[in-house]
């Protein structure tokens, strides 16, 4: 299945550099207002990672981007919270998620696409940052771990981000019927 490049409800993975441009636009179009201090231009984890991107109706445009991050020698961002989480587990980072509000349907497309990946690659755990007006939904869907409620870190936002992992095994059945996937 990771082989293939159209993902299940139009999710695509990139295998080009030209659809990676298109990626990197778009997070640099819709964080900047949100992050303003984040740094898009250098992301050395884009090319150790899964980058997958949704595109509207007539394929022109990009409505909804996302990476999975695979371990690699620059480490995730979360690791200052992972020292002692990490025992026992083969983490993976899920991140730079966004998804225009007009096509907020797509979420459940990315997480189960996302979720899919993780468990095909032989991964069990999925660290992401998170903001923390998001936690209660996502542990309802996923049995999300708090790792660190507050990380400092905010990328000049308005808000200081959560550092959250998604143990797959944990996933209730509410995630499998919202998403669409098996466990």
């Amino acid at each position: 299945m990771l082989m293939r490049q159209q993902y299940q409800k139009r999710i695509y993975l990139s295998t080009t550099k030209k659809e990676l441009d298109k990626i990197v636009a778009f997070r640099k179009q819709h964080y900047k207002s949100i992050y303003p201090t984040m740094n898009l231009d250098t992301e050395p984890l884009d090319f150790f990672s899964l980058n997958f991107y949704s595109q509207d109706s007539n394929n022109d445009s990009v409505t909804g981007v996302a990476r999975l991050a695979l371990e690699t020698p620059f480490g995730f961002p979360q690791d200052p919270y992972l020292a002692e989480y990490r025992k026992g587990k083969r983490l993976m980072e899920f991140g730079r998620f966004i998804v225009q509000p007009s096509n907020s349907a797509l979420l459940k497309n990315f997480y189960a696409v996302i979720y899919e990946c993780a468990r095909e690659l032989g991964y069990n755990a999925i660290i992401m940052a998170m903001k923390p007006k998001d936690i209660p939904f996502h542990k309802r869907l996923m049995d999300l771990q708090v790792i660190s409620q507050d990380t400092g870190v905010s990328y000049g936002g308005a808000i200081s981000l959560s550092c959250v992992s998604w143990e797959l095994d944990r996933t209730t059945q509410k995630f499998f019927a919202w998403a669409g996937v098996n466990k």
